[in-house]
C-alpha cells in the first residue's frame, strides 16, 4: 500500500490517496527560491 498526499507550499494537505502498487515513483518539488506569489502578498492599506 502506498499513501500519496498533495501538499501546499505551507505544508497543508490538500488531498490524499491510497494505492496498491508493486513499484513506487515519487515526484518531489522543492519550494521556489523567489518571494511569495501575488495572491500571497499582504495587501497595502
Amino acid at each position: 500500500m502506498v499513501d500519496v498526499t498533495e501538499l501546499t507550499r505551507g505544508g497543508t494537505a490538500v488531498r490524499t490517496a491510497r494505492f496498491m502498487a508493486s513499484r513506487v515513483l515519487a515526484l518531489v518539488e522543492h519550494p521556489a527560491e523567489r518571494g511569495p506569489l501575488v495572491a500571497e502578498r499582504p495587501k497595502a492599506a
